[in-house]
């Protein structure tokens, strides 16, 4: 099935972007920014932007994160069309996992989207 045609029945917004994006770039190339330094992690998305269809962060990595770094990578985003991807998972037990959203374990400004681990189902949160 075209990424197009799967698109078409994607019933979540997010996946639905995404398939989008690939079916206009002709690609599926998702990249981890996996670098030291906030800064570099906008340097690299304004070189490879045009390429890729998805940037994975982890601006929880990054001393030097600020709410300026992700919306100047939203910028980015929206200029050369890709998603981010913010991959935090929170696969804990649901007190923490609940903590951490609540807390600073809020996706950056700018991200599409984020990861979490289905480990605990449901349940993890669900009483929270």
């Amino acid at each position: 099935m075209s990424y197009e045609a799967r698109a078409g029945v994607a019933q979540n917004p997010m996946a639905r972007r995404l398939l989008e994006t690939m079916a206009r770039k002709k690609s599926n190339l998702s990249v981890a920014a996996d670098v030291d330094l906030a800064e570099e992690v906008v340097a690299l998305a304004d070189k490879i932007g045009p390429h890729i269809c998805c940037l994975k962060t982890h601006c929880d990595i990054h001393t030097d994160w600020s709410e300026s770094v992700g919306e100047r990578l939203r910028a980015l985003a929206d200029k050369h069309d890709f998603v981010i991807f913010e991959d935090r998972k929170f696969a804990d037990i649901g007190n923490t996992v609940v903590m951490q959203v609540r807390g600073g374990g809020r996706p950056p400004p700018g991200a599409h989207g984020v990861a979490v681990g289905p480990g605990g189902g449901g349940a993890r949160v669900e009483d929270e």
